[in-house]
């Protein structure tokens, strides 16, 4: 395919994934309530779905893509709305760690529960495993060109130890829950083999 198709197509797979989003986020605005800004919205999101190694400003900051400032900013809004807590990291005390309060995650719930959008992906049948494959493969090779982390799901990182003895971080020599596993993590690495 000559350059100019490629810049094409590339170009119209941004358009339709940016109008997606847009789409997702209208539900997501209606179903939240007042005072909540975008940004306030996809941290809850990523607390809601990060591990315990994932949950501190600076990861929220790289896997959302903002400033330090902006997630200081949004986190004290979250905060100060009684949707996030902060407690010291009990082996580094120079390190936060960021939860959600049970009003955060009544949030999150709230905003996950996009019927029409549920319904839309359920009518695309097998088609829609493959326009995941496809999509994950895209953010992969977005991801690797940008230097940048995956965030992916304990389950699918080549750190991840399955022994007799239970499951284990190897990179962080920290046992792993089986709820641990399926949470993303900023160490993460995929695997050579996805399970």
């Amino acid at each position: 395919m000559a350059q100019g198709g490629v810049a094409d197509t590339y170009g119209r797979v941004l358009e339709l994934l940016e109008r997606l989003g847009n789409l997702v986020r209208e539900d997501i605005r209606k179903a939240e309530p007042p005072g909540l800004a975008p940004v306030h919205r996809q941290i809850l999101t990523y607390l809601a779905r990060c591990n315990r190694f994932s949950n501190h400003p600076l990861a929220v900051a790289q896997y959302l893509g903002l400033t330090k400032g902006t997630v200081s900013v949004s986190l004290s809004v979250l905060e100060h709305k009684g949707l996030v807590r902060r407690e010291d990291d009990p082996r580094d005390r120079r390190q936060v760690r960021l939860f959600l309060t049970e009003e955060g995650e009544r949030i999150v719930a709230a905003g996950a529960s996009l019927q029409g959008a549920l319904e839309a992906w359920a009518r695309l049948g097998p088609r829609g495993r493959m326009l995941e494959e496809l999509l994950e493969e895209f953010l992969r090779e977005l991801l690797r060109a940008r230097k940048g982390r995956p965030f992916g799901p304990c389950r699918l990182c080549r750190y991840l130890d399955r022994s007799p003895e239970g499951l284990r971080c190897s990179l962080l020599d920290e046992p792993l829950s089986e709820t641990d596993v399926e949470k993303i993590c900023r160490e993460q690495e995929p695997s050579e083999v996805s399970s």
